[in-house]
């Protein structure tokens, strides 16, 4: 058997989050292995070793959050949430974040979602809970920029002021005026709103 295959799947990076009822705040651990089952009802898996402090605090709780990392994202959110225990230590402190349902997810993020844990399977090492969605937070707002050409407008940079829902400040159908900052490898186009307002920082 040549374990190698595995190299040719497909994974991404996630913080997987759950509240830690004892220390009274979220705690969170890295996850590769998260996977959308269904889409009606909204379903997804993520697998989540025994030994992390974030399997303890799903397993108590039923819920936890998925905060899905950009290429972009800081490495410090890799080393914090990856190679530390929240057993003794607070990963969200010093992140820029906010509060979905009662769980702390990651500002420096492509989405997030919540979900409440309907089943799980266990295996030698790692437990795969299965969530209902719950609540689903886009990042920041699509602009189509001229037909067939799209970026994002994150929602970090749609205001001078925080954000805390894309729809308070821009609706469907909108127009805005926006400048590209970034076009990345894949053609993905980061936009930016905020320093072309009125009351940006001269």
């Amino acid at each position: 058997m040549d374990p190698t295959v595995f190299f040719d799947m497909s994974y991404g990076v996630y913080v997987v989050s759950a509240y830690d009822e004892e220390k009274g705040r979220s705690t969170g651990c890295t996850a590769n292995s998260v996977m959308q089952v269904t889409a009606e009802p909204a379903t997804v898996a993520v697998s989540v070793n025994h030994v992390n402090h974030t399997h303890a605090c799903i397993e108590k709780t039923g819920k936890f959050a998925v905060s899905i990392l950009a290429e972009s994202s800081k490495p410090l959110i890799i080393g914090t949430f990856g190679f530390r225990s929240g057993r003794d230590f607070d990963k969200f402190a010093g992140f820029d974040t906010r509060e979905v349902d009662g769980l702390q997810v990651l500002n420096d993020a492509c989405g997030y979602f919540v979900c409440e844990v309907v089943q799980k399977m266990e295996t030698e090492t790692h437990t795969v809970f299965l969530g209902k969605v719950v609540n689903i937070l886009p990042i920041g707002a699509q602009v189509e920029l001229k037909p067939g050409k799209k970026g994002l407008v994150h929602i970090s940079r749609l205001a001078n002021h925080r954000v805390e829902k894309v729809e308070d400040e821009v609706q469907i159908g909108d127009e805005i005026l926006v400048r590209v900052i970034a076009i990345k490898p894949d053609g993905k186009i980061d936009l930016t709103r905020k320093e072309l307002l009125p009351d940006a920082k001269k």
